[in-house]
């Protein structure tokens, strides 16, 4: 029977697989005993330098030798099984220190298609990103058998997983392209069972930035989650009804968590146990400190030419906004917290007019009345209702003053403050109650002197860092 040239080099491959290809002819494809695998050469044993041609750092074969499919050109070899460092075995190559890649290009040109993800190695999307241990992350926020009372972790196999990156396709298919297009790398989900028939599935996902986790939380809220959770502000926590239950939906730090609960007698028992859940979450990103701050709740943001926080503490709310200070100013925007934290803290009790609670000059050391604020040179301006707030900040008083959302302010305390670098503009409004000053801070967020701001939440418990 005559055997072609191409016959000859598919039985040298097929010989290679049993260490049996010595005295093949060399081609381009060279097949030897011992070679280097540069160029999509395949050896029968002995060490693989990928230099040229894998996503490696060139590991070690055994026994048996590397198949490459066909000898591919340096540059772009294809490695279909093996060993990877450590002994991982991998579809397609191993990215340097277990990385595994699913669009982008490892060194040398290489498409790597699967993996194993070493401790600390990365997950890339068509590039890198920090490195972070998925399991290490689950283990975090897995909740174990009555950390919460009464609960238990479900112990089916598929109960307890971690994703990372694309990988969350997997478990989510199309629905994981919103979370992976906010920033999502790391997920974790987790069933638990409650006292029977209450069940509940747990999810964690780390989105890098406080301001990704942020934007799928809004995300969340736009789309109809209005449900507000015990002992959370709308802007950190809130959630949606389904049969017997509830999703509820919150943000800490970089952190977003879902927690979906079924098999509850009424929503507002669903409700109760979901802040429960968040409590014990909130716990695991932040620790179970008070926070130091003194508000109940604070977000800051920057617009561009000016750090601007909001901060509420009972029935108060505060504004207070430093200019010049562009996005880079990290002194600004750190002056800006201090400056806050220290106004928020002369509220101590009580209901007591928004003016008592305005800093004199000097107050706040360093800090003097802007004489170039001609409304408040000599003291502050007080509003006591509508026409006299919005005489002294014409239309910006407005979402205040809204009858349509069932609230409306009590009164206005409006100050202007220099120090020589900055400008600090503060206004303290109060409202009739502790909720109406939640809700407004929430519902301010939808106005358009807000909405264009990305805002992050100040929710740290370390008082040097509160904004982190």
């Amino acid at each position: 029977m005559k055997i072609n040239s191409s016959d000859l080099s598919r039985i040298c491959v097929a010989l290679a697989l049993c260490g049996l290809a010595s005295g093949c002819p060399d081609s381009d494809h060279t097949l030897g005993t011992t070679n280097d695998l540069k160029d999509g050469a395949a050896g029968t044993g002995g060490d693989v330098d990928l230099a040229d041609a894998s996503s490696g750092t060139g590991g070690t074969v055994g026994s048996g030798g590397q198949a490459v499919s066909g000898g591919n050109p340096a540059g772009g070899a294809m490695v279909t099984g093996g060993a990877a460092p450590g002994g991982a075995m991998v579809t397609g190559g191993a990215a340097p220190g277990g990385a595994m890649v699913t669009g982008g290009a490892a060194p040398g040109g290489a498409m790597v298609t699967g993996g194993t993800i070493a401790a600390g190695g990365a997950i890339a999307t068509g590039g890198t990103s920090t490195p972070l241990d998925a399991n290490a992350f689950g283990q975090r926020y897995r909740i174990s058998d009555n950390e919460l009372s009464g609960w238990r972790q479900d112990l089916a196999p598929t109960a307890f997983a971690v994703y990372a990156g694309d990988e969350l396709v997997t478990r989510m298919d199309g629905a994981a392209d919103m979370y992976l297009a906010r920033g999502c790398r790391v997920s974790m989900f987790q069933d638990l069972v409650g006292p029977d028939p209450e069940t509940g599935t747990v999810i964690a996902m780390d989105f890098v930035t406080s301001v990704n986790a942020n934007a799928m939380f809004t995300y969340q809220r736009s789309n109809g989650a209005s449900l507000a959770i015990p002992g959370y502000g709308t802007s950190a926590a809130i959630g949606s009804t389904t049969l017997g239950g509830i999703v509820a939906y919150a943000h800490f730090n970089a952190v977003y968590f879902e927690v979906q609960l079924s098999g509850f007698a009424d929503t507002t028992s669903a409700t109760a146990a979901a802040g429960q859940f968040l409590n014990l979450l909130r716990s695991k990103v932040v620790g179970s400190a008070v926070l130091p701050t003194g508000w109940d709740q604070a977000r800051i943001g920057n617009t561009g030419v000016a750090w601007w926080l909001n901060a509420i503490k009972g029935a108060y709310f505060f504004d207070v906004k430093i200019t010049p200070s562009a996005q880079y100013d990290t002194v600004g925007r750190a002056t800006v917290i201090a400056f806050a934290q220290k106004v928020v803290a002369g509220l101590t009790s009580g209901m007591p007019a928004p003016v008592s609670l305005v800093p004199a000059a000097n107050a706040i050391p360093g800090w003097t009345l802007d004489q170039n604020s001609s409304l408040t040179a000599s003291g502050p301006a007080v509003a006591t209702d509508n026409a006299s707030a919005t005489a002294l900040i014409d239309g910006a008083a407005d979402p205040f003053y809204d009858s349509s959302k069932g609230y409306q302010a009590k009164g206005l305390a409006w100050e202007v403050y220099a120090n020589g670098t900055y400008s600090t503009d503060l206004k303290i409004w109060q409202m009739a109650s502790a909720a109406d000053a939640a809700q407004l801070y929430t519902d301010l967020l939808i106005e358009p002197l807000y909405a264009n701001v990305v805002w992050t939440t100040c929710s740290g418990t370390d008082p040097s860092n509160p904004c982190p």
